[in-house]
């Protein structure tokens, strides 16, 4: 505030300024923010339960610095990225106006990146199992080209999904803040929301309509 002014000015400069009062935020209130930021990106990664769980107790019981939590985020991203030969698909820009920018990029992918992507077994299921680790040299090398073709449709595919994932999210987030206010709003804060998120199997961790009528049932309960 303007009290600690005083020791640090002459009072003929205190008279000409206009002071006023501010407050910092908390630590709650900034992890609440960087919560809500990794639930709503399109391009960065969920940390896994046990990495979000660990940040998180480092957070509480060690340092109560937002601004350290940001910069391990920072390093669990570089590692992810630096360790993940696939990693750098995802947040790739895969609008209609960068197709040809994306169909350039997934042409000049090498073998080391497309043996990577065949070894994924939802690429194997839709290329019919031909680029399976089983199989001859044709059959990997067929289903190396056909991952080559079809990966600019499933990147625009896939980024189409995680747009749709984050409009849902932000409803469900929009929506839980006005039904549950006051102290049942920590039964549905994107801290929450990202925690029972990063706990779940990837192809349940986006049904939104579930995850609400879970945090409803949760204020209900907690109301009563």
């Amino acid at each position: 505030g303007s009290g600690g002014l005083g020791s640090l000015l002459q009072r003929s400069a205190l008279v000409r300024l206009s002071a006023n009062t501010f407050r910092l935020g908390s630590a709650d209130e900034s992890l609440e923010s960087i919560a809500e930021r990794l639930l709503l990106s399109t391009r960065l990664p969920l940390p896994s339960a046990a990495g979000l769980d660990q940040l998180l107790s480092a957070l509480e019981q060690s340092h109560r610095s937002a601004a350290a939590l940001v910069e391990q985020l920072k390093f669990v991203s570089l590692k992810h990225h630096a360790t993940q030969p696939l990693s750098f698909l995802p947040p790739l820009d895969a609008s209609a106006e960068r197709r040809a920018d994306l169909a350039d990029l997934c042409g000049a992918l090498g073998d080391y990146q497309l043996a990577r992507l065949a070894e994924l077994p939802s690429v194997q299921r839709a290329v019919g199992g031909a680029s399976g680790a089983r199989g001859g040299a044709r059959q990997r090398s067929d289903g190396a080209e056909a991952v080559r073709e079809s990966l600019p449709d499933w990147l625009a595919s896939q980024a189409g999904a995680r747009q749709q994932r984050r409009a849902g999210l932000l409803c469900l987030l929009e929506l839980a803040a006005e039904l549950s206010p006051g102290a049942n709003r920590t039964l549905t804060s994107a801290r929450a929301m990202l925690c029972e998120l990063s706990s779940q199997r990837p192809a349940e961790a986006w049904k939104s309509t579930d995850l609400l009528t879970s945090k409803l049932s949760q204020v209900g309960a907690a109301a009563e």
